[in-house]
């Protein structure tokens, strides 16, 4: 939860006034570029004098305030996209039993339909068999796995909004790639079109034309089908400078807002990883040991777990894709007519 005082107004409004939220979160990121302008053009102090460190030292403190309201304006943004949905983010995991309704709204409420079949593919990737698994099926599970899966799926969904906001762009201007399969459909279709305008109406030219319109409706499932990974083709299409720009976090506020979600649910990621190599050594001689290792430490309660219903790890996955694809929505949004963030290591002002 935000711990600053405009972090905190700015929840008020999202639970009880709802329709100021909008304007009481754009009036709270002008105050802050007003005071960052107002910080950057004020006179230096004078070198020779004795307030110069002091001056310094509170200048760093409004600093660290501003930063700490900003990151806390953008996670509540977050929350306010989730509230839209009609969905609300899990206050803690445990077992469960399957929300379809959660489910469609964290898919068909926030993706495009070819960024879905993305998720579908990470999905399966996060989960692993569990993923095929009933809904009900209860797992234990280290709480450092499942955070580092949370986190993944954040990251999974940070990247998708990117990539997909690209493809979009690159599909209305008839950018994309096109390959050898779509070119001799997109001939077919226009042959079919020109057979159905010469058969006329009636008669042979009427049997005709349906004979082309069937063709042509072939044709467009066979399109559709084609069209089906389109996103998955177009990102595999990337060289790899493209794609690790990508993949990275724009700013210092995005990465702490990542880390801040994660940490709310499983708890501080540095000190799990402390206990699981406490736990399991550092000794293992292959990967097949190592996770033999890690699921005996799991079941003898050697280290932090959750246990889980398949449901709940479903539901977990979707709600961290759609956090990382909202995150990215706000970033864009803070930095465009605001111009507050802070740029990540890596990252450039032309990343966006």
């Amino acid at each position: 939860m935000p711990s600053s005082p405009i972090g905190e107004m700015a929840v008020y409004y999202l639970s009880k006034e709802p329709h100021l939220f909008e304007e009481t979160v754009d009036g709270a990121f002008r105050r802050l570029k007003e005071q960052r302008e107002a910080s950057a053009e004020g006179a230096a102090p004078d070198a020779s004098s004795v307030d110069l460190v002091l001056s310094k030292r509170i200048k760093e403190v409004k600093d660290a305030e501003a930063a700490l309201a900003i990151e806390d304006l953008m996670y509540v943004c977050i929350l306010d996209k989730f509230r839209q949905l009609g969905v609300s983010m899990l206050p803690q995991l445990g077992p469960m039993h399957e929300d379809l309704d959660a489910l469609k709204a964290l898919t068909e409420g926030v993706h495009t339909r070819e960024a879905i079949e993305m998720v579908k593919e990470h999905m399966l990737g996060a989960l692993g068999p569990a993923s095929m698994a009933y809904g009900d099926t209860v797992i234990k599970m280290s709480k450092l796995q499942s955070a580092q899966v949370y986190a993944a799926s954040i990251m999974f969904g940070y990247f998708l909004a990117r990539v997909d906001q690209r493809f979009q762009l690159a599909k209305q201007l008839g950018m994309l790639p096109e390959s050898q399969e779509d070119a001799v459909e997109r001939l077919e279709r226009l042959f079919a079109v020109a057979e159905d305008d010469e058969g006329g109406e009636g008669g042979e030219g009427g049997e005709g034309g349906g004979s082309a319109a069937a063709s042509a409706s072939g044709n467009g499932s066979a399109e559709n089908k084609n069209k089906k990974g389109a996103l998955r083709k177009y990102v595999e299409s990337f060289d790899q400078e493209t794609m690790m720009n990508t993949a990275r976090l724009f700013s210092v506020e995005g990465a702490a807002l990542v880390e801040r979600q994660t940490e709310a649910l499983f708890g501080d990621a540095t000190e799990l990883q402390k206990e699981m190599q406490e736990a399991v050594g550092q000794d293992a001689a292959s990967v097949e040991e190592l996770m033999k290792r890690v699921q005996e430490a799991v079941e003898s309660d050697r280290v932090s777990n959750l246990v889980v219903s398949v449901a709940t790890q479903r539901r977990a996955v979707l709600e961290a894709v759609a956090y990382g694809t909202f995150l990215r929505s706000v970033e864009q949004r803070v930095d465009s007519e605001y111009g507050l963030l802070t740029l990540a290591s890596g990252a450039a002002p032309g990343d966006q």
